[in-house]
């Protein structure tokens, strides 16, 4: 009987060992589990305040509307001259528009035709404009006229924005 309670005690003993290492393992997987969960959750509020931050940040940008242009005070003067004549233009570039940036930058196709269609030049060109109607954004050109006895009411003239840039103005 002796040997029976020392068989069961042993038993119960191992049996404790074995219940106590998978506690202790069980304890060890949780606190690392835990720590896991703690790391995730800093690294979760830290992106919270990234994100934020960066939403601020977009809504204190200036927004800037889309411009835009229109062309006014259109001179052309045809000059004669023995071979070469000239189509002498200037003509006043306004930009108008809700926000617009100090300086814009705007690259133009200018196309003069003589009389329909027997003459055609173009020009591409990047200005620099300020908002609003400024003399600065008064644009001239010289363009080569191939036919002779052009009147300068003859001469049309087609400006086109193809794109325009944002500028910096340093004071």
């Amino acid at each position: 009987m002796l040997n029976i309670l020392i068989n069961d005690v042993v038993k119960f003993g191992v049996l404790s060992v074995i219940l106590l290492a998978l506690v202790a393992c069980k304890d060890e997987g949780l606190s690392i589990v835990q720590d896991e969960n703690r790391l995730l959750k800093r690294e979760l509020a830290e992106q919270r305040q990234t994100v934020a931050a960066l939403a601020e940040r977009v809504t204190n940008i200036e927004v800037v509307s889309k411009p835009s242009f229109l062309v006014s005070e259109i001179h052309i003067d045809v000059e004669e001259r023995m071979f070469d004549p000239v189509i002498n233009g200037s003509f006043l570039m306004e930009i108008e528009g809700k926000s617009l940036p100090a300086v814009i930058y705007l690259e133009l196709e200018i196309t003069t035709k003589a009389q329909g269609k027997e003459h055609a030049f173009s020009q591409s060109m990047i200005h620099r404009f300020m908002p609003g109607k400024s003399q600065d954004n008064r644009v001239e050109f010289v363009h080569p006229l191939k036919l002779h006895k052009v009147k300068s009411s003859d001469v049309e003239l087609k400006v086109t924005p193809v794109t325009w840039y944002q500028g910096h103005q340093v004071k």
